[in-house]
């Protein structure tokens, strides 16, 4: 099975939203844009940004491995579907995680966490996708 990344999101519903100082928004239609840009984002960027994009990223080298390796030749891209949020700093995000164009899992469901200042897709999320490949990776 290919199922390794994690995608950003697509907005649900609008408003104006709040945001921190030096940072994405945190509330409103704003705030689930950058979080649906981040999930498209996140399955198909070169590891290194991918590790940006990832809450505790930079720990994650043994499920990077494990998820390219899972992945093989499968270009990989994500639809999301519709992104809640559900406080200043988390968000639901109903997605389809797709293999070559092909749904590998169409009602996938992962979280997106606001850390310094932006969105970063779960950990939890990410961590999860990988498991299903391979049990008990190493920082997850």
């Amino acid at each position: 099975m290919g199922v390794t990344l994690a995608a950003c999101g697509s907005g649900s519903s609008g408003g104006s939203g709040g945001s921190t100082p030096s940072g994405q928004p945190t509330t409103g239609a704003a705030a689930e844009q950058a979080i649906t840009t981040l999930y498209t984002e996140f399955f198909s960027a070169p590891v290194a940004q991918a590790k940006t994009m990832l809450e505790a990223g930079d720990t994650l080298d043994a499920a990077f491995k494990a998820a390219l390796k899972l992945k093989g030749d499968v270009t990989e891209s994500a639809k999301v579907k519709k992104v809640t949020i559900t406080s200043p700093t988390t968000a639901d995000v109903t997605y389809e995680l797709d293999g070559d164009g092909k749904p590998l899992l169409p009602e996938a469901n992962g979280k997106a966490v606001y850390v310094n200042g932006k969105w970063l897709v779960a950990k939890a999320t990410f961590c999860g996708l990988v498991q299903l490949g391979t049990p008990n990776v190493k920082g997850c």
